[in-house]
């Protein structure tokens, strides 16, 4: 039980290593259900012409355990803030057999001062889109995951990222979750 309690520990802190240090993508996603107006947790007006408002955005808030789920068996999301005090929520897949294969893991970044252009290359180029509603999307791949950035507004963004199930199953399931998480962010 200890070895398997240090190895997500271990997991975890390479999954934020890579997922922080990039990684986005966006392709057509699957059929979403339509999402609850009243439990939408995005912000009202933009403080400035062009900015939308993601400062009170908990990333936690943006996905729940139903909704994962429906993908695989993860842990309950664990916010934290990166190096530059951006706020992140990171979801652990459950390893379903001992001896297993890669478990995906899922984060969700808010960037409320750095808009989608700012968006780093992870080394597999950036390549640009739009979600079902319209929003603009980039996304960049590593050997391990995929993450994808929706513009919120000129200057602010919100990744979601997707790790350790292959190049095209991470982009395939983070795809997935930008459709659901774009209507619950402002619109810019």
């Amino acid at each position: 039980m200890k070895r398997q309690t240090r190895r997500a520990v271990i997991g975890s802190a390479c999954v934020a290593t890579l997922f922080l240090s990039g990684c986005s993508g966006t392709t057509a996603g699957a059929p979403v259900p339509e999402e609850d107006p009243s439990t939408s947790v995005a912000s009202t007006s933009a403080n400035e012409p062009g900015r939308a408002s993601i400062h009170d955005i908990a990333p936690c808030s943006l996905l729940d355990m139903s909704t994962l789920d429906r993908f695989h068996e993860f842990r309950e999301g664990v916010p934290k803030l990166t190096i530059d005090d951006e706020p992140y929520c990171t979801w652990a897949g459950i390893r379903e057999e001992a001896s297993g294969g890669n478990v995906p893991t899922v984060m969700v970044v808010i960037y409320p001062d750095s808009g989608i252009g700012e968006m780093p290359d992870k080394g597999g180029g950036l390549r640009e889109g739009e979600t079902k509603n319209g929003r603009r999307v980039v996304q960049t791949m590593t050997e391990s995951g995929c993450t994808v950035g929706l513009a919120v507004g000129d200057g602010s963004r919100v990744e979601v990222a997707a790790g350790f199930l292959g190049e095209e199953s991470s982009c395939d399931l983070a795809d997935e979750l930008v459709e659901i998480i774009d209507p619950k962010l402002p619109e810019g």
